[in-house]
């Protein structure tokens, strides 16, 4: 029986929204990082108040669930999708 991989985790800070939910998937590793992120995204929108976007300290975790039949999975070449 082989040895099923460890679950990887990153913690650092993510964004919510004005509703309370997470607004991105994404953990970064910065306040600053997470505020950057905020700001080019609503650039091009200046309307929105970025006052009720709140940055709090997040934690994402992947766990290993089976592997993926290579004929059906796209390929991955240099870190993109095929």
């Amino acid at each position: 029986m082989s040895k099923r991989p460890k679950t990887a985790t990153i913690t650092g800070y993510g964004i919510l929204n004005p509703y309370g939910d997470m607004w991105t998937p994404e953990v970064f590793s910065t306040i600053g990082g997470a505020r950057g992120h905020l700001e080019r995204f609503w650039h091009f929108q200046p309307g929105q108040d970025l006052s009720k976007f709140k940055i709090v300290r997040a934690r994402q975790v992947a766990h290993y669930v089976g592997e993926v039949d290579p004929t059906t999975a796209p390929a991955i070449s240099n870190g993109t999708c095929k």
